[in-house]
């Protein structure tokens, strides 16, 4: 009994990988079957490549690389909730505060009239993601001193007077788009027509990358945290089966219910988890269309704007979203998988 209690998590394990049913009758070999406290579920790994390759934060995509050169072991420790992935993300915010506070003081201590390369290089790389910052402190702000002694880029430069129908559509951003950056960075374009041609030089790019990489950082972070949980929550119920199978008759009825209760458990953190990838669904397949919606706009629009290039931008940024829409997709299989999976090993406790 303790044997087939074991590969009930070992299936449960399965299922979180390859995001599919495990039958019932669990078919694994019984002398080569691990238990929940030392496998190592496939989604772990998948999650760190993922890191890897999407995570904006330099720190993380680093600890993330050596986590895998690691191996198991490195992976692991890299997801342990004092691990490589937390202190990869405490540097990370340590450095974005360095980068803060330098552009604060030089937004302070510079204005647009006196140093107008200089003051939108850093106004700039303040209302952008950290690349923008980063950019800014080791290559940018040289670059806009030199600019400024060259007077390239004077004050008295006019800007180009925008079209009522671009104010209209920017304006149209600022209440609908479903991106936070957006809405702010289309807000800030309706003051005026410096604003406006900001927004559409730079300003909007920047707040879709914003968008992009907020939605990553924040799925990414609460993944770790159902994962580690999950991954105790399998152990707590294997061991649980285990002393069921083992309790003495008078012991059955108390054995019972604690792994009644632990694979409970499991089963509300894998609804939980179902339905915050659900909702992640959902908003970044609005991203999408918001994306394509913008690309199709700027195929017929006959303002001043560069809507070529903002057409293109468009279509790559609603690509990236539906790439975060079926990975969503992705995830919320899988835990759709391990809730049926710990309601089926609920039932089955529950009727020994």
């Amino acid at each position: 009994m303790t044997t087939k209690r074991s590969l009930a998590t070992i299936a449960l394990l399965a299922a979180l990988g390859a995001g599919t049913m495990v039958p019932a009758a669990y078919a694994a070999d019984a002398a080569t079957a691990v238990g929940a406290t030392t496998a190592l579920p496939a989604w772990k790994r998948d999650f760190v490549v993922r890191l890897t390759e999407t995570d904006p934060r330099p720190e993380v995509v680093l600890a993330a690389w050596t986590a895998l050169r690691n191996g198991d072991s490195g992976i692991l420790a890299f997801m342990a909730p004092d691990g490589g992935f937390a202190k990869a993300k405490a540097r990370h915010l340590e450095q974005a505060n360095r980068y803060d506070t330098i552009i604060a003081r030089v937004l302070r201590t510079t204005t647009r009239k006196s140093s107008p390369a200089v003051w939108r290089a850093a106004d700039f790389a303040s209302r952008g993601v950290f690349s923008d910052k980063d950019h800014f402190v080791n290559t940018g702000w040289d670059a806009a001193i030199a600019e400024d002694e060259r007077n390239e880029n004077r004050e008295e430069e006019q800007v180009a007077r925008q079209a009522q129908a671009d104010r209209d559509f920017v304006g149209s951003l600022a209440s609908n788009d479903p991106g936070a950056w957006v809405r702010a960075a289309a807000t800030l374009a309706g003051k005026g027509d410096a604003e406006l041609a900001d927004f559409f030089r730079f300003g909007w790019d920047t707040a879709a990358r914003g968008d992009t990489e907020a939605h990553r950082v924040r799925v990414g972070d609460q993944e770790a945290v159902w994962q580690h949980r999950v991954t105790t929550l399998l152990r707590a119920a294997e061991e649980a089966e285990t002393a069921l199978a083992n309790a003495d008759a008078a012991l059955v009825e108390k054995a019972r219910e604690t792994a009644v209760n632990a694979w409970r458990e499991v089963s509300g953190l894998a609804g939980s988890a179902q339905r915050g990838w659900d909702a992640e669904r959902a908003r970044a397949a609005g991203q999408a269309a918001s994306w394509r919606a913008v690309a199709d706009f700027a195929r017929t629009a006959t303002t001043a704007q560069n809507w070529h290039d903002i057409s293109e931008h468009a279509g790559t940024t609603g690509t990236s979203w539906a790439g975060e829409r079926e990975w969503a997709e992705a995830q919320a299989r899988q835990w759709t998988s391990l809730l049926e999976s710990a309601r089926a090993a609920e039932a089955r406790v529950a009727a020994v």
